[in-house]
């Protein structure tokens, strides 16, 4: 009898053991399922990322390449600043050559002045005599 009721507690054990078992088979399916959705996932994620990377190098090239633009703009930009330098500075020589022939003008007006008054007053005086 004892034996028997060993054998019945063991079985007992064995039942509960084997629920167990089974419980946890099925928590190893799930979580296997869930590794499968979370590597294709993974996949998706890193395919993307290689998307994304290429994008990236592409987005460098054409940074280089605006990089390369703008540093001939810049170089085009001294060049042009260098020449507007050059045609302010013949400017300033114009305008000094223009302030010195308006001031000759100005003294051959005066000039052209007195002469019309002295014109004037030899027509009178050739009137006197």
């Amino acid at each position: 009898l004892r034996i028997n009721r060993w054998g019945i507690k063991l079985s007992r054990w064995a039942l509960m053991i084997n629920r167990w078992g089974m419980k946890l088979s099925r928590w190893a399916l799930r979580i296997s399922r869930w590794g499968k959705k979370l590597s294709r996932w993974a996949l998706r994620i890193s395919r993307w990322a290689l998307r994304i990377n290429r994008w990236g190098v592409k987005l460098g090239r054409w940074a280089l390449r605006i990089n390369r633009w703008g540093t001939k703009l810049s170089r085009w930009a001294l060049m042009i600043n260098r020449w507007g330098m050059k045609l302010s500075r013949w400017a300033l020589r114009i305008n000094r050559w223009g302030t010195k022939l308006s001031r000759w003008a100005l003294m051959i007006n005066r000039w052209g002045r007195w002469g019309m008054k002295l014109s004037r007053w030899a027509l009178r005086i050739s009137r006197w005599g």
